[in-house]
């Protein structure tokens, strides 16, 4: 079950990015990192940080202010890990795949 949810976020990821890209803004993924996760995409040369949640069915839970804080952390160890300052923060953002 793990893997089937790491291949379903994956692909979401890359669906993502694909979308992204095609409509001509920067993005990459990111490597997940264990507690010092960045994020899933860096969009727009780093004015984002992108939390993706895809989710099983309907029926699965929304938890958006935790996600929400998820990216925030995120966001906070892309800047550590860089050494950005004040006003080059990416702003962070979570996207749900509608089931």
């Amino acid at each position: 079950m793990a893997n089937d949810a790491r291949r379903v976020g994956s692909e979401f990821e890359t669906q993502t990015l694909e979308y992204v890209r095609s409509r001509g803004v920067l993005g990459e993924r990111l490597a997940r990192a264990g507690v010092n996760d960045e994020g899933d995409l860096v969009i727009d040369s780093g004015r984002f940080i992108c939390e993706l949640k895809a989710r099983r069915d309907r029926n699965s839970s929304l938890n958006l202010g935790a996600w929400l804080e998820e990216a925030r952390t995120e966001r906070d160890n892309y800047v550590r890990a860089r050494g950005l300052g004040g006003s080059q923060q990416p702003t962070p953002l979570v996207v749900v795949k509608n089931p």
